[in-house]
């Protein structure tokens, strides 16, 4: 990983080795933010592999952007500008508009642009893009029409969530597992 950490099984009886350092883990960190932006997700263009990497990688002794996918939906083009990936230089249009020095380029103005309408999607696109495991869209897509609301499927009993139709007691303890983790739930919290 690139953290550094030693990869091992998560729980008992896993075949699976992974990075244990899920919350800050850059490469962990990284695609999951790719993957908030992917089709399945959020759908959001200019949110993929590039972009990803541009905001959560350090640069000229500044920090990354993004730490985590917490502060994705606060993204300004000022906070963009910070990094040259998001800005352009001048032009004659620029100065003959009263506008100097860099500039946001296109693919800051379209990502903005896509998480203001990424914010107006439907709950079964969040679910999925928080990239809860074993959520895919179809159990997201029960969920969000059974409950109404990620309040209510946050409240809910592994047993009442695994009574919806397409989900099961796997999914509903997966999905009741991820909210016990302090983490997690700043990340829906600050979305």
């Amino acid at each position: 990983p690139d953290c550094g950490a030693e990869l091992r099984p998560m729980k008992v009886g896993d075949i699976d080795l992974r990075c244990p350092n899920a919350q800050s883990c850059p490469a962990q960190v990284r695609g999951r933010i790719e993957h908030i932006g992917s089709r399945g997700g959020l759908d959001i263009e200019g949110l993929g592999e590039v972009a990803a990497h541009d905001l959560t990688t350090p640069f000229d002794g500044h920090p990354a952007i993004l730490e985590s996918e917490a502060g994705l939906f606060d993204l300004t083009l000022d906070k963009l500008m910070v990094n040259p990936a998001f800005t352009r230089a001048e032009t004659a249009a620029d100065r003959a508009a009263g506008r100097t020095g860099a500039q946001p380029s296109a693919a800051a103005e379209t990502l903005c642009a896509q998480l203001e309408i990424a914010k107006t999607k439907p709950l079964w696109r969040f679910l999925v893009a928080l990239n809860i495991r074993h959520v895919g869209p179809i159990a997201a897509r029960a969920l969000a029409d059974w409950f109404g609301s990620l309040d209510s499927i946050r409240a809910a009993t592994v047993d009442e969530l695994a009574e919806v139709d397409g989900v099961g007691p796997i999914i509903a303890e997966s999905l009741t597992e991820w909210f016990t983790v302090d983490w997690h739930r700043s990340i829906v919290d600050e979305w």
